[in-house]
């Protein structure tokens, strides 16, 4: 998926079965503007239209997005599943800070694509991505 604008999103969306509502069109909004992955409450947070949403309909939602390949979930360890838009073209590296949780996206560029590559031959896998992140006390934290 090469780097999208909500309205395009929204056709894709549709496209795979999703309906055109409010909360997904806030979702959507909010991962074109962030390149830092967001939890559904921090997306609650920064929307009123999706913090009048039931959080049991949020989860559902990135769900279908994560199914459909416009979202992927990030693995933060015991933190709270954070999402960001499933693009090849902002593929990012990500630092967590262990006191706050404040996650960060890393501006470098990514040193494995050639592992990547040679794990999909080595494995027959395909459709092969990775994930990258480090773990710290980020600077607000370690000044406490």
């Amino acid at each position: 998926m090469s780097v999208r604008t909500p309205d395009a999103l929204i056709s894709t969306c549709r496209e795979n079965g999703l309906r055109a509502t409010k909360s997904l069109r806030a979702i959507l909004d909010l991962l074109c503007e962030n390149d830092a992955p967001l939890s559904i409450q921090q997306c609650a947070e920064q929307s009123t239209e999706l913090a009048a949403a039931d959080t049991v309909t949020l989860y559902r939602l990135f769900e279908r997005l994560e199914g459909v390949g416009i979202v992927r979930r990030i693995g933060l360890h015991e933190r709270a599943a954070h999402y960001v838009l499933a693009d090849a073209l902002r593929h990012r590296h990500f630092v967590c800070c262990t006191r706050c949780g404040k996650v960060e996206p890393l501006d470098h560029h990514c040193t494995i694509g050639h592992l990547e590559e040679h794990v999909a031959e080595d494995s027959g896998y395909t459709n092969l991505y990775h994930e990258l992140v480090f773990y710290g006390v980020c600077p607000a934290c370690g000044r406490n």
